[in-house]
């Protein structure tokens, strides 16, 4: 097992934007993010609570493909996949 640094799961950008206080929160995360690699985006987080039972980081990356991004901002990392940013605070 891997060590991460202490993060707590979101969810997808839909779901924080639905939230009170959530759209600001959104667009804060966006105008303060800058790209970072994957590795160092694995080594921040936990990303079993976005994979399905028994599926792998491998398996989840294979099938998104390059459409993968991955970023930091002030308080929070996430990826972004076909339109969508899975988010992380940073505690």
């Amino acid at each position: 097992m891997r060590l991460v640094e202490f993060t707590t799961f979101v969810g997808p950008c839909d779901r924080l934007r639905r939230t009170p206080g959530g759209e600001d929160k959104w667009q804060d995360m966006m105008a303060t993010r800058h790209e970072i690699s994957e590795a160092e985006f694995l080594s921040k987080v936990d990303v079993s609570p976005v994979l399905d039972d028994g599926e792998t980081w491998e398996e989840y990356r294979e099938y998104a493909g390059e459409d993968l991004a991955f970023f930091e901002s002030k308080n929070e990392y996430f990826f972004q996949v076909a339109g969508f940013e899975f988010i992380w605070n940073k505690e």
